[in-house]
């Protein structure tokens, strides 16, 4: 079993991740203005909360979101945000936990690139992974921080 996060961090990666589904899919951009902020506090909760070790962890993380994420910008298979989105969740989440939502951000995108081509809404190529990783991200936070998904759902009903 993984470690828990922290509340704080688990607060903020949730909102950055929700932030990011909802951008993605309505702009098809993710903005500056949230990534970069999100980079800072995963470095700033690391460090509160795991001293040097932790803010090593979370630039370690970083690069493990960042680097594949870059390699598939620069052949053109994703844009600059998704980039900074993985380097911030990296850098909140850890490298563990990063490579676990880009797993599954990568099934959930193309199941849903797929249905918008089965029902010709879409071609090929336009599918919002930053969306995917948002929802992915939602998910995972579950489990992350050990919620019961029960006292989730009353939460927010």
């Amino acid at each position: 079993m993984i470690d828990t996060l922290p509340l704080a961090t688990t607060l903020v990666a949730g909102g950055f991740a929700a932030i990011c589904l909802v951008t993605d899919l309505r702009e098809r951009k993710i903005f500056n203005v949230v990534t970069y902020p999100a980079l800072a506090a995963g470095f700033m909760l690391a460090l509160a909360f795991g001293g040097v070790p932790g803010a090593e962890l979370a630039l370690f993380g970083a690069a493990v979101g960042a680097l594949p994420a870059l390699v598939a910008f620069l052949a053109g298979a994703l844009g600059g945000g998704d980039v900074k989105l993985l380097a911030a969740l990296g850098a909140l989440v850890g490298p563990m936990r990063v490579g676990e939502a880009v797993l599954i951000a990568c099934m959930l995108t193309l199941l849903w690139a797929g249905g918008q081509i089965l029902w010709r809404r879409a071609r090929a190529g336009e599918a919002p992974f930053g969306a995917g990783v948002g929802a992915a991200v939602l998910m995972l936070l579950v489990r992350w921080h050990e919620l019961p998904a029960g006292a989730l759902l009353r939460a927010f009903a």
